[in-house]
């Protein structure tokens, strides 16, 4: 229950983050869904080159379940990446490792792109609290938002949501402390490029 509401906490925040972005770039908005839309910013305000032609990008991210703190991306092509989670929380360790498609653009404004991917990924989490030892394997597809920055800064938010399957595995015999099962959780990310 702890990693369901700090989840739901994260992604919140990344809302409040990407939402404002979003709003304040929305002063001239070509919408192109499956595409990428025309640039409409000038040239001496471009990221120079744009966050989807950069190969590798770190920040702060949650996954969704225990891997909060690092994150990182790194884009293989125009269409393909792998990103990254790890951290520590609730008295564990947490990492995941997700593959996406980027097969276009939702929105292009003059201050940024608004983006989609789609992928799976599987993660690996380990915590001990108050006598419990526990591991979880959770596997999952993902849906994600990203806002690519045009102008100022290379940096990318993205707010995304997983739902798939969670294997725990405890010391406790009792079987209502167990996590096995569905998962749906949602995290985000703010990552610059290098």
């Amino acid at each position: 229950m702890k990693s369901h509401i700090r989840s739901l906490a994260a992604l919140a925040l990344s809302c409040a983050v990407l939402v404002p972005a979003v709003a304040y770039a929305s002063d001239s908005v070509n919408v192109a869904v499956g595409a990428s839309a025309p640039a409409v910013a000038s040239a001496s305000d471009e990221v120079s080159p744009p966050i989807s032609q950069r190969v590798f990008g770190i920040g702060l991210g949650n996954a969704g379940y225990y891997a909060d703190g690092l994150t990182a991306k790194l884009n293989l092509g125009p269409k393909f990446a792998l990103q990254a989670f790890a951290g520590l929380g609730w008295g564990g360790l947490g990492l995941d490792v997700d593959a996406l498609v980027q097969p276009g653009t939702f929105v292009t404004t003059s201050a940024g792109t608004l983006n989609w991917a789609v992928g799976g990924g599987v993660g690996f989490d380990s915590y001990a609290d108050f006598g419990y030892s526990y591991t979880e394997v959770p596997v999952a597809a993902i849906f994600e938002v990203n806002w690519h920055f045009r102008k100022w800064i290379p940096v990318e938010l993205t707010v995304g949501i997983r739902a798939g399957w969670t294997l725990a595995m405890s010391n406790v015999v009792d079987t209502t402390y167990s996590n096995s099962g569905f998962l749906l959780t949602g995290g985000g990310a703010a990552r610059w490029y290098f």
